[in-house]
């Protein structure tokens, strides 16, 4: 949890580029989008009344909703008020002198935007699929079902989204540690 405060520490000004990358950073974390879900966003794909957003993944382009949680929705409502209502991209590039520019981003440079804000943060070699973990892990370690997690997910598989999954480790733990176990002579 520091290390998240931290990280977005690092996009703390009010800039179009530091608003952009707290919101790439917020998605995510809080969605659990890939880095290349996250670029095809385009501006129509988030409903702020609804609270949702519309993904498309896979090869057969088949589309899910992931619902922001409130921090996640604060960082693009910043985000859009220096990205505009034009349709389009949700995710532009930026120039020099932080200009807001027309062309779509690549994954390449959300990556290139995680690298920095975690090195910012102090955070070694942060990685997007990083946050897309710390999402199904922490999801998963707070209970929400299985199916759910999944399909926020995008995985076709439950077996893909268990790979995440902490709880099952720790369970072991804990049944091992209750085996009562005497000073005897073995």
């Amino acid at each position: 949890q520091v290390a998240l405060t931290k990280l977005f520490k690092s996009c703390a000004e009010d800039t179009a580029r530091a608003c952009r990358d707290a919101a790439i950073l917020a998605l995510l974390y809080g969605c659990g989008l890939r880095r290349q879900e996250l670029v095809a966003l385009d501006l129509k794909d988030f409903d702020p009344k609804g609270s949702s957003i519309e993904v498309l993944y896979g090869r057969g382009a088949q589309a899910r909703l992931v619902y922001p949680p409130e921090g996640t929705q604060t960082a693009l409502k910043m985000w859009l008020k220096h990205r505009g209502k034009k349709a389009g991209p949700l995710f532009k590039r930026i120039r020099r002198g932080d200009h807001v520019r027309d062309s779509r981003m690549t994954d390449q440079s959300v990556l290139l935007v995680v690298k920095n804000r975690g090195k910012q943060a102090g955070m070694a070699a942060l990685t997007a699929h990083e946050l897309r973990q710390s999402f199904i892990s922490n999801l998963l370690d707070q209970g929400a079902p299985l199916t759910a997690v999944q399909h926020l997910a995008g995985h076709r598989n439950a077996q893909s989204t268990l790979r995440y999954d902490r709880t099952a480790e720790r369970a072991k733990e804990d049944a091992a540690r209750k085996l009562p176990f005497e000073d005897a002579a073995l």
